[in-house]
């Protein structure tokens, strides 16, 4: 109990004696064996009473011995000391070892991230594009639920005639957004996609895919929403752009009626 209780005074005269770039040198050259005051003095520009004064300070932390000789009073390095004091480094090291490798993994998710961002902003220059506004009587949190959570975005999404009898929603970067929406001949038509931004009650953007019966992408729009608080109501911009398509395909041909109709069921499941 009582040897527990003075290591830490030892460390810290440990410490201390370690603090100064003199006090590590003269440890250094230790190593190669005892010597007297003068030889340790030899390659510092102070005097034999300072050199002393660390010498005293190094052997009150045990790092160093010095004999009873009166004259010469050689000393020698104890590595007892600095034993004890890397092995409480070592502890520390371990917590700290821990928390970059958790550092590391969000830097690595944020570089992900921002890779994702990077390529979109860059695929997206002189594509084809599509801008439509609306303004909904209601609040942004209210219309960003109704494209983020799946029970409200199966109510209006898709065309009229249309309906949607399954709909999943990971709201994370990353995440899926798949939309399977049958047609009045009852077809089911699936719109696979990918969340690419999340700002809550602010901004949702997302992917849309196309594929060909043998899983063949046709098909690839980038959607943005974005949503302004104006007078009490919602200003809601839809933008969307074309971020890859095959040889003869118009994907914006019709689109605009098409969200059109989208936006109106929006606006008539908000009065509900």
């Amino acid at each position: 109990m009582n040897s527990h209780q003075r290591t830490p005074d030892k460390l810290s005269q440990v410490f201390l004696a370690l603090a100064h770039p003199v006090r590590r040198e003269i440890l250094f050259s230790l190593m190669e064996g005892e010597a007297s005051v003068k030889i340790i003095a030899k390659p510092f520009s102070m005097s034999m009473v300072a050199v002393t004064k660390h010498l005293k300070i190094l052997e009150r932390a045990e790092l160093i011995k010095r004999s009873k000789n009166a004259q010469l009073r050689p000393s020698h390095l104890q590595a007892g000391p600095l034993k004890e004091a890397s092995n409480w480094i070592q502890q520390y090291r371990q917590f700290w070892n821990e928390s970059f490798d958790k550092l590391d993994e969000y830097i690595e998710e944020l570089q992900k991230k921002e890779k994702i961002m990077s390529e979109t902003e860059q695929s997206n220059e002189s594509k084809p594009e599509l801008t439509i506004t609306r303004v909904f009587n209601a609040t942004p949190s209210q219309v960003y639920k109704m494209w983020t959570e799946p029970e409200h975005i199966a109510k209006w999404y898709g065309p009229k005639g249309f309906t949607v009898p399954e709909a999943k929603i990971d709201l994370r970067v990353g995440g899926e957004f798949l939309i399977h929406m049958k047609m009045p001949n009852g077809n089911i038509f699936p719109n696979p996609g990918v969340i690419r931004e999340v700002i809550e009650n602010e901004k949702i953007q997302f992917s849309l895919m196309q594929y060909d019966e043998q899983g063949n992408l046709q098909v690839e729009m980038l959607n943005t929403v974005t949503l302004e608080e104006q007078d009490g109501k919602t200003k809601m911009t839809f933008h969307v752009v074309e971020v890859k398509t095959i040889p003869g395909v118009q994907p914006l041909k019709g689109l605009d009626h098409a969200w059109g109709q989208s936006f109106d069921k929006l606006e008539e499941a908000l009065s509900k």
